[in-house]
């Protein structure tokens, strides 16, 4: 952009700017959302990242491991639910994040008995 008494350069935003500006601000679930509304276009972020990071902020699990002992891990039933509910949609049929979450619920009491009807079992 040229005006007369000055040159500005203006880069194009990227989906994979708008998701870091997301992940920055800690709104993981729009960060989710524009990823899922952009699949295609992702190349710094991929889709198994951010849906890690929206299940992180909603169970409240710290993403560093310095930070684990200091984060307050107060959950409540409806942010469990919520948590469990979406797992289906967003892990789908991939097993390597099924297992990493079902270890994760397994810390986090009645978590499991609330994940039971939501999991996937092959039929015979």
């Amino acid at each position: 952009v040229c005006t007369e008494s000055e040159v500005i350069l203006s880069l194009t935003s990227t989906v994979d700017d708008a998701i870091e500006y997301s992940l920055e601000n800690n709104k993981c679930a729009l960060a989710l959302s524009r990823g899922l509304r952009h699949k295609r276009e992702l190349r710094r972020h991929s889709l198994d990242t951010l849906i890690n990071y929206y299940l992180e902020a909603v169970l409240r699990i710290p993403r560093s491991v310095e930070n684990q002992g200091t984060t307050n891990r107060s959950l409540s039933l409806r942010r469990m639910k919520l948590a469990v509910k979406a797992m289906p949609v967003l892990l789908g049929d991939r097993i390597e994040l099924w297992e990493r979450w079902i270890k994760e619920l397994e810390s986090i009491p009645g978590a499991l008995f609330l994940l039971r009807k939501y999991l996937p079992v092959r039929g015979k």
